[in-house]
């Protein structure tokens, strides 16, 4: 995680976490990827607070992105000889042409630094951002809290503006506008 609009340090979430007796992680699949984070029951609201805020106001710095190419590659370079990964590039491989199971699914330096955009001046920064904006929106997401409150609070934590609300509304406004819904739109004329 890079930082938020809200907490615009770079590890803010992970030393949060560290004082609040927590952890995070991410992994990605062929299709999905999944963040989680455990911390302290009593300060489950602070965290889905601020776990909410990558993906309502994600900062995505220029600075930060070759930190995560390397990241990408160590990852990469690591479980690149195990049979597993060897048995999916293989089924990848002997897929039908054009099927997105044939694409390299995995990240590694190569892959992710060839692009045009990664040669532009801020241009991988933009990629990312379009990216993130047409693939991190609440039709695709799914969002699961587990904690000792009743489900209605929980339902609430997610759902506040202050955690996942403003995601879920502005999908919504994409919705209506798509059905050609007007808010202002006065039926009583």
């Amino acid at each position: 995680f890079m930082g938020t609009e809200t907490h615009k340090s770079e590890n803010f979430f992970d030393e949060w976490l560290n004082r609040n007796w927590g952890s995070q992680n991410a992994y990605t699949d062929a299709e999905k990827t999944v963040f989680h984070f455990d911390v302290h029951p009593k300060r489950l609201r602070e965290g889905v607070e601020i776990f909410s805020k990558f993906f309502t106001e994600p900062l995505i710095l220029e600075r930060a992105l070759e930190r995560e190419v390397t990241a990408i590659e160590s990852e990469f370079e690591r479980v690149v000889n195990s049979d597993e990964v060897r048995m999916e590039l293989l089924l990848a491989d002997l897929a039908v042409e054009g099927h997105p199971y044939r694409k390299f699914g995995w990240g590694n330096r190569q892959s992710l630094t060839k692009s045009q955009a990664y040669k532009e001046k801020n241009g991988a920064r933009k990629a990312l951002k379009r990216h993130f904006k047409e693939h991190y929106h609440a039709k695709r997401m799914s969002v699961v809290v587990c904690g000792a409150e009743e489900l209605e609070e929980l339902e609430e934590m997610v759902l506040s503006e202050n955690a996942f609300g403003d995601l879920c509304r502005e999908e919504d406004e994409k919705t209506k506008v798509a059905r050609g819904v007007d808010d202002d739109d006065d039926d009583d004329d």
